[in-house]
Order: structure tokens, then C-alpha cells, then sequence
């Protein structure tokens, strides 16, 4: 675990193989929601987490 200003981050050499399926349904259900027009404020916060979620996918499936 390494800490930078406030933040604290874990690192590790290997991807969380029971993470990606969570990850995977985050993405679907969170795709089925953006796909609506907006309904709240919480709109641009999903699709923030949802584009770095789908960017540590991908990255993740580099490792295999």
C-alpha cells in the first residue's frame, strides 16, 4: 500500500481474478443506466466510474 497526499493506493503484479466479474456487472448495469437520457445528478459520476472501470478492463485483460 503506498499513500500520496490523502490518497493510499494498493498495487500488486497481478489482476484480482474475482474482481473482473463484479467489474463485468458493473458495467452492464451501469451501460443499461447511461443509455437513458439523464434523470439526476448522479449521471456524470457514473459515467466518470464507468469510463475508469472500463479502462481498468481493459488493462486487465492485457494480463491475460
Amino acid at each position: 500500500c503506498t499513500r500520496q497526499g490523502e490518497a493510499e493506493a494498493w498495487l500488486s503484479r497481478e489482476v484480482p481474478q474475482d474482481l473482473l466479474p463484479v467489474l463485468q456487472r458493473f458495467l452492464r448495469e451501469a451501460e443499461a443506466v447511461l443509455i437513458r437520457p439523464a434523470t439526476g445528478p448522479y449521471q456524470e459520476d457514473l459515467l466518470d466510474c464507468y469510463f475508469e472501470a472500463l479502462a481498468f478492463q481493459r488493462i486487465a485483460e492485457l494480463f491475460d
